[in-house]
């Protein structure tokens, strides 16, 4: 379960969910209880198929909506920055002034 397509992930639960519920079948023809069936190892390993695609799935979803909301902000334009501070904060700052030379 290597896929990261919906589509392929979609397909692998269902086919897990199937053969859950043809498992299920199985063991309440052969008289089994809830708990005994709770307990059956391929009927949890199935279950187990079925959270994992379900996982993977939110996890897809998930990604898809990162990327969109990327888009989006790339799509629109940029706005200019705006002068950063005022003039009179400004005044003193700028190109450092070099010493007086003394006279000899």
């Amino acid at each position: 379960m290597s896929s990261k397509s919906r589509e392929s992930r979609t397909r692998q639960k269902a086919e897990a969910e199937n053969a859950v519920e043809a498992r299920v079948a199985k063991l309440k023809a052969a008289d089994y209880s809830d708990q005994k069936m709770a307990r059956d190892p391929v009927l949890r390993k199935l279950k187990a198929k079925v959270e994992k695609a379900e996982l993977r799935l939110k996890a897809i979803d998930a990604s898809d909506a990162l990327n969109e909301a990327l888009a989006q902000k790339k799509a629109m334009p940029k706005e200019q920055p705006e002068a950063k501070g005022n003039a009179k904060a400004d005044k003193g700052k700028g190109k450092a002034k070099s010493k007086p030379k003394k006279s000899k």
